[in-house]
Formats: structure tokens, C-alpha cells, sequence
């Protein structure tokens, strides 16, 4: 099936719907969409928008500015788009990976700065982001206030 032409998929799955529903139901159906895995590179489209959604909500509700690569683009992807189910799973992935790095971060820091700007990362075991302030920023981590100096 995966290198059939569209029409035999279509009609395959016609000939599947009438075997299992009843023919009132299947006159009801007036297309049949066959779902076709999209180009990597419309994939990645669709995550930096879907990310730039999600980020903006969360710079308006933390004032945390969050600026991303390519490379987290392509690791929310690998968690978030199934073969099965396309982008679906999209949207999740991406909200919970964000919000538990801005939990992460906001554990190490003691508080959220209007306007602050950090930038998401990729863990270097390739399992998780991160969050990294920028240079420049006025946050101490909560572990270095309570360094004794020698």
C-alpha cells in the first residue's frame, strides 16, 4: 500500500468501509481522504509555527523571551510527529517540552525577569531541552547565592 497510486488506496479503503459499516453510513461519505505522510520540510514549517504560537503565549503569560534553533525544531519533531497519527501529537510535544524546560529554569533561578531573553537547547543526550540565559543577564542561579567565597 505504501507505493500505491492514490486511487487504489482510495478505493481500498472504500471497499474496507462498506465491509464494516452499514451502507446507509458509507452513502453518508461523500469523499475519501487518504492521509499521505508530508515532506520533512513541511513538517518543520508547521513546528516553527505551531513553537512561535506557543512561545508567544508564554512570553505573554512569563515575560520570558525564548529564542530557538533549527536543532530544537527537529527534536520536537522526533518526539512529537508519529507516522500513524502525522502532527498530532505535535502540539502536546511541544507544550510540554517548553513548559518543562521553563520549569527547570525557573527552579534554578530565582525569579523570572520581565522581558528576560534566553535561548531553548537541546540536552546533549538528545532526551530533553533546556533552557540557557542569555550573557548580559541580571539572574544569579539560587545554588550560587549561597557560595562561600575563598
Amino acid at each position: 500500500m505504501k507505493h500505491s497510486a492514490y486511487a487504489t488506496i482510495a478505493r481500498t479503503a472504500k471497499t474496507a468501509a462498506e465491509q464494516h459499516l452499514r451502507p446507509e453510513v458509507v452513502a453518508r461519505f461523500n469523499v475519501v481522504a487518504v492521509f499521505q505522510l508530508l515532506p520533512f520540510a513541511y513538517q518543520q514549517q508547521i513546528s516553527s509555527a505551531m513553537l512561535d504560537v506557543y512561545l508567544r503565549f508564554v512570553q505573554e503569560r512569563s515575560g520570558l523571551e525564548i529564542l530557538y534553533a533549527g536543532e530544537v525544531v527537529r527534536f520536537l519533531l522526533r518526539k512529537g510527529f508519529n507516522r500513524r497519527l502525522g502532527a498530532r501529537p505535535l502540539r502536546n510535544t511541544i507544550e510540554t517540552e517548553i513548559a518543562l524546560a521553563v520549569q527547570n529554569y525557573h527552579s534554578d533561578y530565582e525569579a523570572l525577569a520581565a522581558g528576560e531573553r534566553v535561548h531553548v537547547r537541546v540536552a546533549e543526550d538528545g532526551k530533553s531541552l533546556y533552557l540557557e540565559h542569555s550573557e548580559g543577564s541580571s539572574h544569579d542561579r539560587i545554588d550560587d547565592r549561597y557560595a562561600v567565597e575563598a
